[in-house]
Order: C-alpha cells, then sequence, then structure tokens
C-alpha cells in the first residue's frame, strides 16, 4: 500500500488485526499494533480485547503488557479484560505485575471482581 502512495486508515487497521488475530499471527499482530500506535492511530476496544485474551492464551507477556498499556493510555481498557488480566498474571507467578496494574486498573476507575480482589489478597500473604 505504502509503496503505492496509499496509507492506511483506522477501518483499514482494524480489518488487518482482526484477520490477524482470527489466525492466531502473535508476531504480526505485535508489528502491525506498533506501527498503529506509532502513526497514532487507537485501535478498537473489541480488537483490544480479543487481542489480549489472545496473548494470554500464548502466554506472551512482553506483547501482553505492551497492549494493556496501550489499553490504560488511551482508556479504552475494560472491566472483564482487566479482570481477566490479572488472574493471568497471579496465575502464572507474575505477583508483582498483578499488583502493579492493578494499581492502574484502580486509577483508571475500572472495577475489579471480589474474587480478584481475594486472590491477589491471598497470593499476598
Amino acid at each position: 500500500m505504502v509503496f503505492h502512495g496509499t496509507f492506511p486508515d483506522l477501518k483499514t487497521y482494524g480489518w488487518i488485526l482482526k484477520s490477524l488475530i482470527k489466525r492466531k499471527k502473535l508476531l504480526e499482530i505485535h508489528v502491525l499494533l506498533m506501527e498503529m500506535v506509532k502513526n497514532e492511530f487507537i485501535p478498537i476496544p473489541s480488537i483490544c480485547d480479543s487481542e489480549m485474551n489472545l496473548l494470554m492464551d500464548s502466554k506472551d507477556w512482553a506483547t501482553m503488557l505492551m497492549v494493556w498499556k496501550i489499553m490504560i493510555t488511551n482508556e479504552i481498557a475494560g472491566e472483564d479484560v482487566g479482570n481477566s488480566f490479572i488472574i493471568c498474571l497471579c496465575y502464572n507467578k507474575r505477583l508483582p505485575e498483578a499488583c502493579k496494574y492493578a494499581e492502574d486498573m484502580i486509577d483508571s476507575g475500572i472495577k475489579f471482581q471480589s474474587s480478584i480482589l481475594s486472590k491477589l489478597r491471598s497470593s499476598l500473604q
């Protein structure tokens, strides 16, 4: 596209990301998301949610944390994905990160489920 003088817009990025998520192409998702953010496009929440779920299943920590930071920075993080993200970090023995990102969620106004708070509390003890 770029070689022909045409640049992608938000819809094009969204379509490509959906396709890559469906095919579970983690490396390509990471590269495209970085390009998208570099070009000052904010991904839509449903794509970020799908991407976070895929990354949690694959345990790709670096990309997952990058996507989470993008979601928090742009205020598109939802409660369901946020709660799943914290649980995923707790179950995979990444408690310091879980606490850090839980703080970010509280600061952003995202509410926790009571079971997640009890899981964090028991993990800290």
